[in-house]
């Protein structure tokens, strides 16, 4: 999933607080604290990870695959031309916050590894 997506799928996912808390600070979250607040449906260590995710993979696939289709599409709804709008919107915005002197400092902080100090400009 591309990253302009999130400010439509996140919010379904945690929720509106969680969702702002974590698009306003743009904090990384862990794998435990990522299944607490619902990004993921299980946690498996490294070693485990294929197994874990072939025994969800054959769960899904033990249902009727036409039941499967029906959820799907109930649970999706609208959530396509929902997400078409957000990345219209989303591109504007980023294109409007790439030629701000806070966008050339963000840039300039993370490759030399310093804080940033933004000015709203």
């Amino acid at each position: 999933m591309r990253a302009r997506e999130f400010s439509e799928t996140l919010p379904r996912a945690v929720g509106e607080r969680n969702s702002r808390y974590l698009l306003y600070t743009g904090r990384r979250v862990r794998g435990d604290e990522a299944y607490t607040l619902g990004l993921v449906d299980r946690l498996a260590p490294a070693e485990g990870l294929r197994a874990v995710a072939h025994e969800f993979a054959a769960e899904i696939a033990g249902t009727a695959p036409l039941t499967l289709r029906s959820i799907r599409e109930t649970l999706r709804g609208d959530f396509v031309d929902r997400v078409r709008a957000i990345i219209v919107r989303e591109k504007e915005q980023q294109a409007l916050q790439r030629n701000t002197a806070d966008h050339a400092e963000g840039i300039d902080a993370d490759l030399n590894r310093r804080k940033p100090v933004f000015q709203a400009r």
